[in-house]
């Protein structure tokens, strides 16, 4: 897109650019933005400079988009994704306040106006430049590099650098940010090799080329991908040039979707690996959409657990063309030992196709049944996942997880108890469908415990007479007063008289909307009650085989804040009573402690930098020791050692003096060994 310069402009460069000095190239400008998702100004400034996203073209003005901390602390995907990049680009220009542009390095500030930013962007293609920048990104399926060549017609000063970056050219939500903003151009993913860029000479005629690579993740598409340069003199702040391109999608892109196990034969046929077992395994993955072939795809499994041996360790796929999935013609083996604690095994599957393409996938894959099922049931595109996972750590249990598309009836009794978190949704039917009702119901008559933890769920309780007999309760209020959900108090006597729960703030997900209360029928125990209210807001069934607690609150918002108890404490709390062991005393009696019946090994935050929390279980007292290794196995740290009691144990290492990527943090003790994979990242 070429546009006609005036006579008053072309004055203007010969004035500026006399015969002998030469200014070879047509410019392109660079547009640098400063914005965030909680910003409500930056929404209105977008709004209004949209139209110049499309009106220059990619020969005319490159574009990109800082994301802030500020002003909701961390709360901005993008600057989550890089903080210090971010960060290091706002901190060279002094910014203080967004929306903010800087165009060529020249301070446009906080702009609401198209034709104000069209001006300045026309102002400077006006200027030619010495310099050319020419960007040439590719994609090999893992990671992208480019080629970044810089021609200059002149010697220029010292004092340059060339700044190399990765964006998204454009994304959609369909739920709007805190802003309102649903429309996002060119926000920065990552700068290579970092903020302060590279040194770079200019010198007359000579042209220099940089290799950089960038990063890449799954839910990427290349095709929505754009690689920028610019060069920029960090004494002026002018940016002589800049240019971009678009990467390319020239390779396959595998990825994994799902595994499913067969163990036709075994002990135990529950399509699971237990303790004991030889297993098959088979891999589904995606060639993504955007992508080339796959053709001749083949790939080899190892793991992280060496208590665990691959029998068959290789196996070939159908041809993927993009969009599709496939699953392995022939099964992995995988032997599992006798002993063997249930625990999450990460997987390597190392991935070739024609032409080159190799990358290896890991996943996850629980080994064994723990004793207790987390049964995810949330609406589509809302997850408390995360929650869950801190919560489940700080308690120090591994559980199982399961979600609404997985639920099965044939293998529930195998768990000692389900905690079972119910959509946000306000309709009955997405809370609790009447197939999910006749599965539990089963599992609690065949002596199940089950803890079911729902905002929403009591509000069809009167529809439905089984969750009446289930729960041992009648519905009370589909919302408590704002300032009496916000609370939870033990009732005495209970048995929980000392609890004490705030289910909104930090520390917690956020989510406690709509708390509902209920009326306990006879034979139901009352556990709290809302703050200054008489709304009894948890109640415990006890079925005489199973045991039953419904809370019409959502576990995962209390926080734990200001010396209350946290959403662990409170599960623990939860699960003793169902396993039976802290029934409200008898006058003089104590309440007994439920101790952990298998060791656990747990790690957070992963990845991690420099602090890693080792958190594990001893189900008796004996030696122990928990350690980390690096993947030659050699020993690099020791963080626990010797006889120890039982119960949960914390340790914490710290990592300040060791290099980038991956450990094992590995436990051993007389009732088995269990292992972690973690990641560095510095």
């Amino acid at each position: 897109m070429k546009r006609m310069i005036g006579w008053s402009t072309l004055f203007l460069l010969c004035v500026l650019f006399p015969a002998g000095n030469v200014q070879a190239y047509d410019r392109v400008v660079m547009w640098e933005g400063f914005t965030s998702t909680t910003c409500p100004p930056c929404y209105s400034s977008h709004n209004a400079l949209a139209p110049l996203f499309e009106e220059f073209g990619r020969d005319e003005v490159t574009i990109v988009y800082y994301h802030m901390s500020w002003p909701a602390p961390g709360n901005d995907p993008w600057y989550l994704r890089n903080p210090s990049h971010n960060d290091g680009r706002r901190g060279y220009y002094g910014v203080n306040a967004i929306p903010h542009i800087e165009m060529d390095g020249n301070t446009v500030g906080n702009v609401m106006s198209a034709a104000a930013v069209r001006s300045e962007i026309n102002s400077r293609l006006a200027i030619a430049t010495p310099l050319l920048v020419e960007v040439e990104p590719d994609f090999d399926g893992s990671e992208i590099t480019a080629t970044i060549t810089v021609t200059s017609e002149e010697t220029l000063s010292d004092n340059l650098r060339l700044y190399t970056l990765l964006t998204q050219t454009h994304v959609e939500w369909e739920n709007p940010a805190p802003n309102g903003m649903t429309s996002f151009h060119y926000p920065m993913l990552h700068m290579s090799p970092n903020h302060n860029g590279m040194t770079y000479t200019a010198v007359e005629g000579e042209s220099e080329e940089f290799e950089v690579t960038f990063p890449y993740e799954d839910d990427w598409s290349p095709v929505n991908l754009t690689v920028m340069a610019f060069v920029q003199n960090v004494v002026t702040d002018e940016v002589y040039q800049s240019g971009s391109a678009v990467v390319p999608a020239d390779a396959p892109n595998l990825r994994y979707t799902s595994h499913s196990w067969d163990d036709a034969g075994q002990a135990n046929e529950n399509e699971r690996p237990d303790a004991g077992e030889n297993v098959d395994i088979y891999i589904t993955v995606e060639n993504l959409p955007d992508f080339l072939p796959a053709t001749n795809v083949s790939g080899a499994l190892t793991c992280d657990n060496p208590d665990l041996a691959i029998t068959e360790n290789l196996a070939g796929w159908p041809d993927l063309d993009p969009g599709e999935t496939g699953t392995n013609t022939e099964p992995f083996g995988v032997d599992v030992p006798d002993g063997f604690e249930p625990q999450m095994v990460t997987f390597y599957l190392a991935m070739t196709a024609d032409d080159g393409y190799s990358r290896t996938i890991e996943f996850e894959a629980m080994v064994g049944v723990p004793e207790i099922l987390l049964y995810n049931d949330y609406a589509e595109g809302v997850n408390y996942r995360q929650f869950w996972d801190d919560i489940f750590t700080e308690y120090g249990v591994l559980p199982d997880v399961m979600d609404t598309e997985t639920l099965e009836t044939t293998y529930l009794d195998e768990y000692r108890v389900v905690v079972w978190a119910t959509s946000t949704s306000e309709l009955p039917d997405v809370v609790i469908t009447d197939d999910e009702a006749d599965i539990f119901q089963d599992y609690v008559a065949n002596g199940g415990r089950l803890i079911l933890t729902s905002q929403y769920a009591g509000d069809m309780a009167g529809d439905r007479p089984w969750f009446e007999e289930l729960f041992g309760v009648e519905h009370g209020l589909s919302q408590v007063p704002n300032n009496a959900g916000l609370v939870c108090e033990g009732i005495d006597p209970g048995p929980f008289p000392e609890a004490y729960m705030l289910i909104v703030g930090a520390g917690g997900a956020g989510n406690n909307l709509s708390p509902s209360s209920m009326v306990p029928l006879e034979g139901s125990l009352a556990f709290y009650h809302y703050y200054n209210s008489t709304e009894i807001s948890a109640v415990g069934r006890d079925h005489g085989n199973g045991r039953t607690i419904y809370a019409g609150f959502p576990l995962e918002a209390v926080t734990g804040q200001q010396g209350s108890d946290s959403a662990a404490d409170v599960l623990a709390d939860w699960v003793d009573w169902v396993d039976g062991l802290n029934d409200v005393p008898e006058e003089g009696e104590a309440h007994e402690t439920a101790l952990p019946s298998t060791i656990t090994l747990n790690t957070y935050p992963n990845p991690f930098n420099p602090d890693l929390t080792v958190a594990y279980t001893l189900p008796h007292p004996g030696q122990a020791d928990v350690a980390v290794f690096d993947l030659l196995g050699r020993r690099v740290a020791t963080l626990a050692q010797g006889l120890q009691s039982e119960g949960l144990h914390r340790a914490v290492w710290n990592a300040d003096g060791f290099a980038s990527g991956v450990y094992i943090v590995r436990m051993e003790s007389p009732q088995g060994a269990v292992s972690r994979r973690v990641t560095l990242v510095k």
